[in-house]
């Protein structure tokens, strides 16, 4: 499992061939441990962000943040759709291009809007401005299991 966090998470619409560049240490670190994957000749590398439904308890999320989050209960149903296909390879999985604050939402009523700028402001370290993703490749696999 890698992240989105490989890309630059600039202008988003990410694909597996993007020139990637991390914005952070864990994007570093995500990206060297797909380098050591890739020496094995038959691997899976999806690059994905993912959000647990109980642990989303914030007082404030960014509205300007964008990714292509995806609800963790999902993601062993995505990857063992990866899996029967024998892909090979790198791939992007996640849902449709949504703002943090949008997805969070949902869960949570009481949220209120944050700007990224005073979030980076507050953390200290940057974090992604757009880091949606690219789902070609997955949504054709998906499309064979739902």
């Amino acid at each position: 499992m890698s992240s989105d966090a490989v890309y630059p998470s600039l202008h988003g619409n990410y694909s597996e061939e993007s020139i990637v560049g991390p914005y952070n240490v864990y994007g570093w670190t995500k990206l060297a441990s797909e380098f050591l994957i890739k020496m094995i000749d038959d691997h899976i590398i999806i690059r994905t962000r993912f959000y647990k439904k109980n642990q989303i308890n914030y007082k404030y999320s960014a509205n300007d943040i964008f990714t292509s989050q995806v609800e963790i209960s999902n993601m062993p149903k995505y990857i063992n759709y990866v899996i029967k296909e024998n892909y090979n390879g790198i791939i992007n999985i996640g849902g449709k291009k949504r703002s943090d604050f949008s997805i969070y939402k949902k869960i949570n009523k009481k949220l209120k809007t944050f700007k990224r700028k005073n979030l980076i402001k507050k953390l200290n370290f940057n974090i992604a401005k757009n880091a949606t993703l690219n789902l070609k490749k997955f949504n054709k696999i998906k499309s064979k299991y739902e």
